[in-house]
């Protein structure tokens, strides 16, 4: 579990690239690169609906969860998760908590702790360059005719996440799906649907507040 915490932290950094204007019919791996990044930079929050999957490695069934997602420039995240079970995992850039109702437990941390990946906080801060962090491969279109599919290492061999799969759309350039395979090779698929783009999200909506009478664990409690 505090694999999979980890991974959805890492994650976030491919998925706060999702929003691109239309290209001509050719496009190169530079322009969508440069898409995406302009685009990153531009964007203020964003909210959609998601779609995870989580294979452990050693495990052999995967995880399979669905909700809606909340992002704000700062590093600030909400996950409501409705399916296979209420729970939220939120963040304000620099505290995260994950609460799950049906265990009365909320774990808490500091962000910099749950976020395995320092390119992906990076991003999240605003500070971020594909070009500089990332090995770049791949911009073909894939045997759908739909998609295009783009490869990302990142160059600090310190890194924790061992590639970034970025799958995007060849009509409206919006990316529809992330795969990340960290170095234990675990994997995590994150599918996005119904993009809200900065709609003016409150800040407030980062705030967590943990309720009354719940057990709060911390990585010294948990040590």
């Amino acid at each position: 579990m505090k694999k999979l915490i980890i991974s959805i932290f890492s994650l976030l950094a491919v998925n706060c690239f999702f929003v691109l204007p239309a290209l001509s019919a050719t496009v190169t791996l530079d322009e969508i690169i440069e898409k995406l990044q302009n685009n990153y930079r531009t964007m203020n929050d964003y909210q959609a609906l998601f779609n995870q999957e989580a294979k452990i490695k050693g495990y052999p069934r995967k995880q399979e969860s669905s909700g809606l997602v909340y992002y704000k420039k700062g590093g600030k995240m909400r996950w409501n998760y409705d399916q296979p079970e209420k729970q939220e995992i939120v963040t304000d850039g620099t505290t995260m908590w994950m609460y799950t109702p049906s265990l009365n437990q909320v774990m808490e941390a500091g962000f910099s702790m749950t976020n395995q990946s320092r390119v992906a906080h990076a991003f999240l801060s605003g500070m971020g360059n594909i070009r500089d962090d990332f090995n770049i491969s791949g911009g073909e279109i894939d045997v759908t005719g739909i998609h295009y599919r783009i490869m990302l290492t990142p160059k600090d061999v310190t890194e924790k996440v061992k590639s970034l799969e970025l799958t995007v759309d060849a009509k409206t350039f919006y990316i529809k799906r992330s795969r990340m395979t960290d170095i234990y090779d675990n994997v995590t698929v994150v599918s996005l649907s119904d993009f809200k783009v900065n709609s003016g999200i409150s800040d407030s909506l980062f705030d967590f507040v943990i309720p009354e009478g719940v057990d709060v664990v911390t990585p010294q409690t948990m040590q």
